[in-house]
């Protein structure tokens, strides 16, 4: 696709899997340096581009720049209330699978937000589990989220795709994050997501971009392999509280865009 016009295309606030090696990344750099313009959302995949010879940019994340609506908001409030979860109280965590290109032990890291949600509810939280996508078999939430759930009865799932009319369902989802007390970020949005919102998540990052976002603006996590050991109940708690602007972040991008935009147009 990227080599069908290169002249007019435009490559935004992507990153380079640590799966894209040897000749695959040989040649994805090859085509990268015939297009108009290329960002990344990522320190690493822009070390690795420039060390190619490509000219990039570094930006970051376009859904940085979704914003809840007071359509949202309402939709959001029903599906918690839906799922018997009062926003006061809820720690929203996030799942997903994990493969060749992310991989990780699965089972450890399920086992570990089980004890994790059965800690917190033991406090007074309420728990949910995020069904964020259903791409495919590889990416999907539902048989991860429905493992977790099985542990306690106490933890709710909360469908953010059972909506099939939803006109706007990353704002939904925006709004979720930012209406719960905690959330919870493995998936690498729920974190941009949660910060888009206003609010700081927990990070437990799985790749290189979500550790990126933790540098870069010094959140609090840690890598999922990690996180039986930090990943703590007094951890989570102390995000809850946090706010965060993302304000600086979307001028960064709009700058960026715009000038990736004239790029492609001459």
């Amino acid at each position: 696709m990227l080599a069908r016009a290169p002249s007019q295309t435009v490559g935004f606030g992507q990153t380079i899997p640590a799966s894209c090696q040897g000749l695959s990344f040989l040649m994805l750099s090859q085509v990268l340096k015939r297009v108009a313009s290329v960002t990344v959302r990522d320190t690493e995949s822009y070390a690795l581009l420039k060390s190619a010879g490509v000219d990039v940019g570094l930006s970051w994340d376009v859904a940085f720049v979704t914003d809840a609506t007071i359509e949202s908001v309402a939709r959001a409030h029903t599906l918690l209330d839906r799922s018997g979860l009062v926003p006061e109280r809820t720690v929203l965590f996030s799942v997903r699978p994990f493969d060749a290109m992310y991989p990780a032990d699965q089972h450890a890291l399920e086992r570990t937000l089980a004890q994790l949600s059965k800690s917190l509810l033991d406090r007074g939280h309420q728990v949910g589990i995020l069904i964020q996508s259903d791409v495919a078999s590889w990416d999907e939430d539902r048989t991860s989220a429905t493992r977790i759930a099985r542990s306690d009865p106490r933890i709710r799932i909360v469908d953010c795709l059972q909506d099939r009319e939803d006109p706007a369902p990353v704002a939904t989802l925006t709004a979720l994050l930012n209406l719960a007390n905690i959330a919870v970020g493995v998936r690498y949005h729920t974190t941009v997501l949660r910060l888009a919102s206003g609010r700081v998540p927990f990070n437990l990052y799985y790749s290189r971009k979500g550790g990126d976002l933790q540098r870069r603006l010094g959140l609090t996590g840690c890598p999922i392999s990690d996180a039986a050991g930090k990943a703590t109940v007094h951890a989570l708690e102390a995000t809850a509280d946090s706010s965060f602007d993302p304000s600086f972040i979307r001028r960064d991008i709009q700058h960026h865009f715009a000038e990736a935009l004239k790029k492609a147009a001459t």
